[in-house]
């Protein structure tokens, strides 16, 4: 999804209802952490080329801090993160029959002092998009039941969604860049505007209906 897990100081995992339903006894998870795409040596220069097309735990996020209270788990850094993160990850219990206990609703928060300036929500089990905004919906995610298993949430938008929009304002654009050289041509471009208003009415209709 599009979150931004930015650079803060202090990162807080929430469980919000366990796979058994019931009130979380805890934070539901073994551990989570940061991670971005192919990281970075302490001198600057990737391992590989390869790598950075691959998700890579953080190496300034590696050495942080978790400390349990309630139903939450947060991660603190020893230091200032360098760069923004791109994405997260949660592991499942280790042990086995504690599948009931797994946190399938869940949110992941941020903050530089959660004293003096609180906690801004940046995750969650499930979220949704409107156009280029996103809206953290906290519904039941699919978490998988295998002990120890490692998930990945990408923070950044797909790519496929960035131009899920492309294919509605195509039309639009054509049909303007036609009225535009008909009517410096000294041409009638009445047709062409009333088409364009036609094709508008029916983008908003449609997108009414899928949003």
């Amino acid at each position: 999804y599009a979150g931004r897990l930015g650079t803060y100081k202090h990162y807080r995992f929430t469980n919000l209802e366990q796979r058994d339903g019931r009130a979380p006894q805890g934070p539901g998870i073994s551990e989570f952490g940061l991670m971005r795409l192919g990281e970075k040596g302490a001198d600057g220069f990737a391992a590989s080329n390869e790598g950075t097309l691959q998700p890579c735990r953080a190496i300034d996020a590696v050495d942080g801090v978790l400390t349990v209270d309630g139903a939450s788990m947060t991660l603190t850094l020893q230091h200032e993160p360098r760069s923004e993160y791109a994405m997260w990850y949660y592991t499942t219990f280790r042990v086995e029959g504690t599948e009931s206990q797994d946190a399938v609703r869940f949110m992941l928060e941020g903050s530089h002092d959660p004293v003096a300036d609180g906690w801004e929500k940046l995750g969650s089990s499930t979220h949704h998009y409107y156009y280029y905004v996103l809206f953290f919906k906290d519904g039941i995610a699919d978490v998988p039941v295998t002990r120890g298993h490692d998930t990945i949430v990408d923070a950044r938008m797909p790519l496929a969604h960035s131009f899920y929009y492309l294919w509605n304002t195509v039309p639009f654009y054509s049909l303007m860049i036609c009225t535009c050289v008909v009517a410096g041509a000294g041409g009638n471009a009445k047709f062409l505007l009333v088409i364009n208003m036609l094709v508008q009415a029916v983008q908003r209709m449609g997108y009414g209906v899928i949003a």
